[in-house]
């Protein structure tokens, strides 16, 4: 999340993001711990086998990755397979492509300039008696609750000087 928020800041085309889905454990951890479950679901299919570690609609994704069935059975994968799955478990890579549509988007920037809002009221320096709160504000911030913050806090500074305001024609 927080690197989209980034991707149409700079130029991303082409890096490739490592991602470690198990940053706890070292290699060593990982492969004790698959040798462990794939022990206890020896007779299963690889794709249950992995059922206790990662969470289910992410193994079918990394059995792919690693170039193997998802109908094998855990008694059969060689401990070179059993070290591919522990590698793409915490070296999980993507290369960027490219931005999605706005349909798709989680993460969005852009919106109405600070340099424009009067910061004590959210009042525009542009138009009289518009204000503006939230979202609609180009202001970003990292992931965690930051943007519900920015929201209630700027509509409730425009929601008291609207309420306040005597040319305001409603009142909040």
């Amino acid at each position: 999340m927080t690197i989209s928020a980034y991707a149409n800041k700079i130029d991303l085309n082409g890096c490739v993001i490592s991602i470690n889905l198990k940053p706890a454990l070292t290699q060593q951890q990982l492969d004790t711990r698959l040798q462990r479950d794939f022990t206890q679901f020896s007779n299963k299919d690889l794709v249950n086998g992995l059922s206790k570690l990662l969470p289910q609609n992410l193994i079918c994704f990394i059995i792919k990755e690693c170039c193997l069935s998802a109908n094998a059975k855990v008694n059969s994968i060689t401990s070179q397979q059993r070290k591919r799955i522990c590698d793409t478990i915490q070296q999980l890579q993507f290369k960027i492509i490219g931005l999605d549509s706005i349909d798709n988007a989680v993460v969005t920037s852009g919106g109405v300039d600070v340099k424009q809002i009067n910061p004590t009221t959210m009042q525009s320096k542009v138009i009289s008696n518009l204000y503006f709160c939230g979202e609609i504000i180009d202001v970003d911030a990292l992931t965690g609750g930051f943007n519900m913050q920015i929201a209630f806090s700027t509509g409730y500074v425009a929601g008291r000087s609207l309420s306040s305001s005597p040319t305001s024609a409603y009142k909040v």
